[in-house]
């Protein structure tokens, strides 16, 4: 019969309740499939001779891999889990415990051995002997210790705690004997001047050659002080910054990736995978994009944390950084379409320092001549009145973008990173050249003003919309046009961030995002709480976008005034619904006036705009 003390169970009792009852592991809340096999079990307890006291005492979870032979980890800590269930129950091995950690006890608490003395008599029985046990004790740590004693303070003042780090910039060399010690003997070096300054040299090399790492530097002083949140978020935005500008696809080779750009273009194009590549490598950018956001959420939650524990996080978004330039270096690779006027020939490249590769615009002349014919068979939903031939050259030039913006669109911002899709596609589009007359059996819609026009301008196409006029615009107070008109003057990548924000961000924090803008342009200011640097020009662009919607004006070029954002921020408080509004129609602009299709054919008219011509004399 098994006894209630789990220390005095025997190898059978022991065996009885592991291996052939269940109660022990559903009262350690062990689940059934990291129940031990009891047969194996039992064979090893018997063969081990395992009693209740041995259980108890010297069973763990290496033990129990190694001589009983069980290697799979949940049924280790199921038995784990009993033997701290038995442990509370059973009164022996308190006792145990008890007994042993009184045994262990040191009541002289010094470092020599209590060992009783033990005396002996030599053969002669004449001298009486004391043999006595003394422990070692190094030297530099009994002289170290008695230089401690030494700098012992009273305790008297409020800062004295302090005093024992008044000798801590001493040589060594004083902390090992007293001067006037005389034991001391004079060490003497024998090494040579010439050699010493030579091994100096040589360790300013060494200092020379190790990668420097500018946030580390930056943040040293710091590094035991508690960080709040904006201080970290510079923290994130420089090491982000620091492995956006030091990626090259020459990391990417070390790996073992193919990195022929022209190969690897020649190759999708041969199987007829490259738009599926393109396709593949956006969503991996999105992915990557997304992990970063999220690694940065999760740095951010640590608040009150070093300098140093932070830099220790931020050692993770490298793998993210580099795996995001990379799909956008790759997408920017088997985005370019072949040249229809060379099919034998693939698009040229050039590859710079860095390993980005710039493309270069594939001819067009035989398009254009083709467009300039299509042009005259569509309607224009947006045309103002008298649209002569002399008004629209003056349109042309009045809708041209600011020499400042026109500087933007030709310089890339970065030039180590690879543009993306609509980036080299949009770069490319020509300014409108002058219409050609329509043939005399084409059919042209009579032109229309702005105010007579149907509400629908997010059915216009590129081409439509680069005749409008920011005065027309502006006097007729059409809100819509007049963002379709600011987005047309963007670059690409801005085009592609709003796209891209409307997708992940989503209409609920795009909305939010506006009264916190607006504030910090009335405010004056360049950083908003709780967001990433890096983030703030996305926000400003879609802000900015809005104050063209509400206001009627580009403040692209000009900053609105004082008591303009005032009157905004009081109706946006009132709850105005223009802000969702205005994200609706944001939303359905990126889907037909700047669509990827509509953005590779600038000079191609909408759907919307083509009238079908009739055969028939009727």
């Amino acid at each position: 019969m098994t006894t209630d003390d789990p220390w005095s169970w025997t190898v059978n009792d022991l065996i009885a309740e592991l291996c052939h009852s269940k109660q022990l592991y559903q009262a350690a809340n062990v689940t059934a499939e990291n129940t031990p096999d009891g047969v194996t079990l039992e064979d090893q307890l018997r063969e081990q001779h395992v009693t209740g006291a041995t259980f108890l005492s010297a069973v763990n979870s290496n033990t129990i891999r190694t001589e009983l032979g069980i290697p799979n980890l949940g049924q280790r800590l199921a038995l784990v889990s009993v033997i701290k269930l038995l442990r509370g129950r059973s009164n022996g091995y308190t006792q145990h415990s008890t007994s042993t950690g009184v045994k262990a006890l040191n009541i002289n608490n010094d470092g020599v051995s209590t060992v009783d003395s033990l005396h002996s008599f030599d053969t002669s029985g004449r001298k009486r002997q004391k043999v006595t046990h003394i422990t070692p004790t190094p030297l530099m740590y009994s002289l170290l210790a008695q230089d401690l004693q030494r700098q012992v303070v009273d305790g008297s003042g409020e800062f004295d705690y302090l005093l024992r780090w008044q000798t801590a910039d001493r040589p060594v060399a004083e902390h090992v004997k007293p001067a006037n010690d005389p034991t001391t003997t004079e060490i003497e070096d024998f090494t040579d001047d010439d050699d010493s300054l030579e091994d100096e040299e040589q360790a300013a090399e060494v200092e020379e050659e190790e990668p420097e790492n500018p946030v580390r530097d930056k943040i040293e002083p710091q590094n035991r002080a508690k960080l709040n949140q904006d201080e970290i978020v510079n923290i994130l935005n420089e090491y982000i910054e620091h492995y956006t500008n030091t990626w090259t696809p020459e990391q990417e080779a070390q790996r073992g990736e193919k990195l022929d750009p022209v190969a690897m273009w020649e190759d999708a194009d041969a199987a007829g995978t490259r738009h599926q590549l393109i396709e593949k490598y956006k969503s991996d950018r999105a992915y990557y994009q997304q992990r970063l956001d999220n690694l940065c959420d999760q740095v951010l939650q640590t608040l009150g944390s070093n300098a140093e524990k932070v830099c220790l996080q931020c050692r993770n978004l490298e793998e993210t950084i580099s795996m995001m330039e990379f799909s956008d270096w790759l997408v920017g690779i088997y985005s370019l379409a072949p040249d229809k006027d060379t099919e034998d020939e693939s698009p040229e490249r050039s590859t710079n320092h860095a390993g980005s590769t710039e493309y270069t615009e594939s001819k067009r002349e035989n398009e254009h001549l083709t467009r300039q014919t299509q042009l005259a068979q569509i309607i224009d939903l947006g045309s103002p009145t008298e649209s002569s031939v002399s008004e629209q050259d003056e349109m042309l030039v009045d809708s041209s973008p600011t020499p400042g913006s026109e500087i933007e669109r030709q310089t890339p911002r970065s030039p180590e990173r690879f543009h993306s899709t609509d980036a080299v596609i949009a770069d490319t589009i020509e300014p409108a050249a002058k219409p050609v007359p329509p043939p005399p059996t084409a059919r042209t819609a009579t032109s229309r003003s702005l105010a007579q026009l149907g509400d629908e301008p997010e059915n216009a196409s590129i081409a439509s919309a680069r005749r409008w006029r920011w005065t027309d615009l502006i006097d007729s107070q059409d809100r819509k046009r007049v963002v379709i008109k600011a987005l047309l003057e963007l670059n690409s990548d801005d085009l592609e961030i709003i796209r891209t924000r409307l997708r992940t961000v989503g209409k609920a924090d795009m909305i939010r995002e506006i009264p916190a803008s607006l504030q910090m342009f009335s405010r004056k200011e360049t950083k908003m709480h709780g967001v990433l640097q890096r983030d703030m020009p996305k926000i400003v662009t879609s802000t900015k976008l809005f104050l063209c919607w509400w206001l009627c004006d580009n403040y692209f070029r000009a900053n609105p005034s004082m008591w303009h954002l005032e009157e905004l921020q009081n109706c946006l408080e009132e709850g105005s619904p223009d802000p969702s509004t205005f994200c609706d129609f944001l939303s359905t602009v990126m889907r037909t006036t700047f669509s990827p299709d509509a953005l590779r054919n600038p000079d191609q008219p909408s759907q919307r705009e083509i009238i079908e011509i009739s055969d028939d004399d009727e």
